[in-house]
């Protein structure tokens, strides 16, 4: 089996599934694909080809930061079973509480992921056309190399987005410790926006050699945007890039 593809974080670089699910067909492997990012509402890996969608089902799904669990999915009956049966066997499900929480911010999936991506837009294209930011790292920019790609895959950009600033790493960090409303965690998906610098977070184990090879610079902002009111979430932006001269 092919180690699970994504949308990967924090550069948003896309894979072409289709293609790759063509390439893992004729040498009898099976692909799989970690769709958290985008969930079934934005991206449906099964259709494009894969065998395996794999979600952490505690960011958009659950959507509420309130468990912690995840999913598999396949049309294969030969894997199911066996996943069933490893299920059975040592018990890897959730208790029936955070099952009924799961299931209770499913209900609200695609209205809540509507917003996400509308702020995520708007977000990213105010960012764009800032003078502060060096580049900015969002599928549904007209920069972004692979928005074609983007529109033949998933029926959204998405509501992650990442940044640089021309100021550099310093200010990077400068601005970080001085946002208000954005909040300053890991984790994605849930109402909240949270703000992160990988680097010294999420990839602080990479070798930094390698991180700069897969493109994630010390100055790399990664953003989460949640459902506060997109004009709140900017105000907060430019309050903390104000410090960084």
């Amino acid at each position: 089996m092919l180690p699970p593809l994504s949308v990967p974080n924090p550069t948003l670089k896309l894979t072409d599934i289709a293609a790759v699910a063509q390439i893992a067909k004729r040498h009898s492997i099976q692909l799989a694909v970690d769709n958290t990012f985008l969930t079934p509402i934005l991206e449906r890996p099964l259709e494009l080809g894969a065998d395996i969608s794999i979600l952490s089902t505690t960011k958009y799904i659950d959507g509420h930061n309130a468990t912690v669990d995840g999913s598999i999915a396949t049309r294969d009956e030969r894997l199911l079973d066996r996943l069933r049966l490893i299920r059975k066997t040592i018990g890897t499900t959730q208790a029936p509480f955070e099952a009924w929480l799961t299931l209770q911010g499913m209900k609200t999936l695609p209205a809540r992921l509507r917003l996400h991506c509308e702020g995520a837009a708007k977000t990213a294209s105010w960012l764009e056309d800032h003078p502060a930011p060096e580049r900015v790292h969002y599928p549904g920019l007209d920069t972004f190399p692979q928005k074609a790609l983007t529109e033949k895959q998933q029926s959204s950009p998405g509501a992650k987005l990442s940044f640089e600033l021309k100021a550099g790493t310093e200010a990077a960090i400068r601005a970080l410790n001085c946002v208000k409303l954005c909040s300053r965690a890991e984790s994605l998906g849930g109402l909240e926006t949270l703000i992160t610098h990988p680097s010294s977070t999420t990839h602080a184990d990479l070798d930094p050699d390698l991180r700069r090879g897969l493109g994630i610079s010390d100055g790399l902002i990664r953003l989460s945007v949640g459902l506060e009111a997109p004009e709140d979430i900017l105000a907060d932006l430019e309050q903390a890039f104000a410090v960084t001269g």
